[in-house]
């Protein structure tokens, strides 16, 4: 089986980790974006991906942050796929390019789209009945949508129209469990060492993530006589207001190698990820929660997007997203309950390698992929 995958995602070294495991079931190539060296994604600075069987152009660069590549075969012309994987929606200049190469130098391969975003935004008339119009033109082109997590289902199904059994929701990127892992701190280390209960959260420090919710949730709990400690790992605009803050269990970390991101999760008794519900975004991907999962770190959310599918929202570890005093109500439950909450860390631990490991997707994607040729 030969499958070509166009998307910017593997750019990124870790992230290419995913294409090298479904290069142990089938022949893969990806086709992404030309990026030069000393990119910065959040709380990582990150090593752009350099593989042989990874083709990257030049951008065409067209308004909204929309493109082309700089091909005119995207390397189907010798390739040949039996798979195209593209992932990004109908109605972008990219599907329409490796669609029209798809159709030229590769017509009997079967057509994947792999969909992220969990809002829909509608464009003001006439560009919105030229979106509707060219994504019912193209998305009859489309074996199957591949979904990453179930809000873009729901989009798909409810609001364009995609009927259920073209729609499969799963993941597409998945974590290396064995660099995320538990550590030598222990679960719940504070609970019997006297020292301060660490928060943590990795990511882009922005209004929309919840990083404002957070740090005032934890004012609100630590004024109440509880010793916490707040960690926040990465940058983004609201670090000097953060800075100024004053306050002596706040700490700000700079942006780190990703191998170093694990070991900031490990020295953690919980992961908060905050994210805000505001118009056309919500939390999509909630990557830093698998990876705080698989280091036997509990999680707890907000209602954002994919994060309720993540963490444990039965045993209270998802609060009511822009809601910082709902936050405030839910950690400290979490730190009056050390044994619970030790207990809990261990399933998470077993739930993350046994769903969002990089060969548990990668293993997920073939059998898909598969399906569709039989």
């Amino acid at each position: 089986m030969k499958v070509l995958v166009v998307s910017h995602s593997y750019v990124v070294e870790e992230n290419f980790k995913n294409i090298t495991e479904l290069g142990r079931h089938a022949e893969v190539q990806t086709v992404m974006p030309e990026t030069t060296g000393g990119m910065f994604n959040n709380a990582q600075h990150v090593e752009v991906a350099h593989h042989p069987e990874a083709r990257d152009f030049k951008r065409i660069s067209l308004p909204r942050s929309q493109y082309f590549l700089a091909t005119l075969d995207m390397g189907m012309r010798v390739f040949r796929p039996d798979i195209v994987n593209v992932e990004y929606d109908p109605w972008t200049p990219i599907f329409w390019q490796t669609l029209l190469y798809r159709r030229l130098y590769a017509p009997n391969a079967k057509l994947v789209c792999t969909v992220k975003k969990n809002t829909y935004r509608r464009a003001f008339f006439p560009f919105q009945l030229m979106k509707d119009t060219v994504f019912k033109l193209l998305s009859g082109s489309v074996d199957k949508f591949v979904a990453i997590n179930r809000g873009v289902a729901r989009i798909y199904s409810n609001q364009l129209g995609i009927a259920a059994d073209r729609i499969i929701t799963m993941q597409h990127l998945g974590t290396d469990t064995d660099l995320f892992r538990p550590g030598s701190r222990g679960l719940a280390t504070s609970a019997t060492s006297g020292e301060p209960f660490i928060i943590g959260y990795a990511g882009r420090l922005a209004e929309h993530k919840g990083v404002l919710d957070l740090v005032s949730a934890c004012h609100e709990i630590q004024s109440a006589g509880r010793k916490i400690k707040l960690k926040l790992l990465g940058g983004g605009p609201l670090e000097d207001q953060l800075s100024k803050q004053g306050y002596d269990w706040l700490e700000l970390l700079p942006p780190v190698r990703h191998e170093e991101v694990a070991a900031f999760l490990q020295g953690l008794d919980l992961f908060v990820m905050p994210a805000r519900i505001v118009p056309d975004h919500e939390e999509h991907d909630g990557h830093a929660v698998m990876e705080a999962l698989a280091c036997g770190v509990p999680c707890l959310g907000s209602s954002s997007g994919v994060l309720p599918e993540l963490v444990d929202h039965e045993q209270g570890y998802m609060y009511k997203a822009n809601d910082a005093a709902d936050l405030a109500v839910h950690l400290a439950k979490i730190i009056d309950n050390p044994e619970r909450h030790a207990a809990l860390a261990l399933a998470d631990r077993e739930r993350a390698v046994e769903l969002y490991s990089i060969k548990r997707i990668a293993q997920d994607r073939y059998t898909l992929f598969e399906s569709l040729l039989k």
